[in-house]
């Protein structure tokens, strides 16, 4: 492996042992909680110690199935993430029934029995289907420098490798492939892959399905894979365009900015600034990036109309979908959806199609961006 490519496995190796935790703490709470509700003496920690080996022995199931079978791990991965958001969801119900028993009233059994399995089955259910059922999330806005009508396709974080695979993407075709309208392009910003493994070809085989050009540039999830030799990959066997660090013309229409994923934020604007600079006329701006790094009042600053990001999965599970309401609501910082500055300015941001970790979303849904943009 090249000394530059290295980096990846220590991080994947750390994001491993979290999880591994994770997995245990869950395994304990589950069977803690049944033992609780049969009026039996709780003993998490001994079942906590005692679920370590259960889960070493997934572990090296797993570390096995990642150098000898792709296919083998990407299903095994998807079992272990759907499992590890049983046991999520199993915690939710857990505290719901100590609240409720140990506060409010003391139920029956039968009647906890009822609310956990609400809770660890029917909530896992319920966000495993809405993660994997994608909608199309139709947005229209306006440019009058523009010289008709532009339709874009907005892809995010679609976390390929792990738990999505090629039928993942046969799904995201199919959805796009059943719209009416023209699609003048698409633009993917960025996690195209999720970092545990080497995405093969065959993976990115059904996006040759889409006719339209299709632009990428990379998250913070290429970041922990083996990027150099997956953008390679990219290049030879997809009809992906990577735009790094590029500006590019569409039409006579726009123009196209594209930076991958930079951790300063600050070095981001200045090749933004850059890339402007050499701009040689009054077209429309579009730029795509990983991280929503600018509000629509900002963008006049860099002479952008529209930006369109992902990153945030629009907060992904609960708790975390109250940062949603409450930062997206109240502090207008940019979570999910459309945000705009006196009718001229835009920036959206897609919750993706994809997840790192548990395959889940609660109350939140997984979304494909189509924008229209009027223009004269």
């Amino acid at each position: 492996m090249p000394e530059n490519e290295k980096n990846p496995l220590i991080l994947i190796t750390l994001k491993s042992i979290f999880y591994f935790f994770i997995f245990e703490f869950g395994i304990s709470v589950t069977i803690n909680t049944f033992i609780w509700i049969f009026k039996y003496e709780s003993r998490f920690w001994l079942l906590f110690y005692h679920s370590f080996y259960l889960t070493l022995i997934l572990y090296i199931i797993m570390i096995i199935a990642l150098y000898t079978s792709t296919l083998f791990f990407h299903y095994l991965y998807y079992i272990f993430f759907v499992l590890i958001a049983w046991f999520y969801h199993n915690t939710g119900g857990f505290i719901g029934l100590f609240i409720l028993n140990n506060i409010i009233i003391e139920l029956p059994i039968i009647i906890n029995l009822i609310i956990y399995i609400i809770f660890g089955t029917g909530l896992s259910i319920l966000c495993i289907y809405t993660d994997n059922n994608p909608k199309i999330d139709r947005i229209k806005i306006k440019n009058n420098e523009l010289k008709g009508d532009i339709n874009i396709i907005h892809l995010s974080d679609l976390h390929l490798g792990g738990a999505y695979g090629k039928e993942s993407v046969e799904l995201y075709v199919n959805i796009i492939s059943n719209i009416k309208e023209k699609i003048d392009f698409v633009v993917i910003t960025g996690d195209l892959v999720d970092g545990n493994i080497r995405v093969t070809k065959d993976i990115l085989e059904p996006f040759n399905l889409i006719k339209s050009p299709i632009y990428y540039i990379t998250g913070n999830h290429e970041e922990l894979t083996w990027k150099n030799e997956f953008i390679n990959m990219i290049e030879k066997n997809s009809n992906l365009i990577h735009l790094p660090n590029n500006i590019i013309t569409i039409d006579n229409k726009i123009n196209l900015i594209g930076i991958d994923y930079i951790k300063n934020l600050d070095t981001v604007r200045g090749k933004l600034n850059n890339l402007i600079s050499k701009v040689n006329n009054n077209l429309p701006n579009i730029f795509i990036h990983h991280v929503p790094i600018f509000k629509p009042d900002t963008l006049p600053d860099f002479n952008i109309f529209l930006f369109l990001c992902g990153h945030i999965h629009g907060g992904k599970c609960f708790p975390f979908t109250l940062i949603k309401f409450f930062l997206g609501r109240w502090i207008t910082a940019i979570i999910e959806g459309l945000y705009t500055y006196k009718d001229k300015y835009f920036v959206y941001c897609c919750s993706g199609v994809g997840t790192s970790g548990p395959n889940s979303r609660c109350f939140v849904g997984a979304n494909i961006g189509f924008i229209t943009i009027e223009g004269d």
